[in-house]
């Protein structure tokens, strides 16, 4: 359906209001796995069009904590953000802070991942055993 967004206005309409409805409502019961998916939803239905239109603004703005500040500069750091990832991270933060209980208990157990490089020293090579620092071979085969 959301690929279908731009033939339709009224579809645009049922996406950006309805459906964004639907997932923020059902991020707040849903598991991990579930989450991920709603989130790549909501996050697809705001890309639509950008600056997001009145539908999806009125229900960005339906959450208790958001405000017309708050939502202008959600919108500026979505526009801005190129990855997807970085888009639904941005939307998770945004329900986590919006004021709505259950959404901030669903999403409690989220923090941002952040990926660490092992950088340990490189282990040195060892030589093979049956042979001595001079090269003479002093393994089984040389007692033969």
């Amino acid at each position: 359906m959301v690929a279908r967004r731009s033939e339709d206005p009224q579809l645009r309409q049922f996406l950006g209001r309805e459906m964004l409805r639907g997932a923020f409502a059902a991020v707040a019961s849903a598991g991990p796995n579930q989450q991920a998916e709603l989130l790549h939803l909501a996050r697809d239905i705001l890309a639509i069009e950008t600056p997001f239109p009145a539908a999806p603004r009125e229900e960005l703005l339906r959450l208790p904590a958001v405000g017309p500040e708050m939502l202008s500069s959600f919108e500026q750091a979505f526009v801005s953000k190129r990855s997807e990832k970085d888009q639904r991270n941005l939307i998770r933060k945004l329900l986590f802070n919006s004021g709505e209980e259950t959404l901030r208990r669903s999403l409690g157990d989220w923090r941002p991942v952040v990926a660490v490089a092992n950088l340990t020293e490189p282990k040195q090579r060892v030589r093979h055993a049956s042979v001595d620092q001079q090269g003479i071979h002093f393994g089984l085969e040389s007692l033969l």
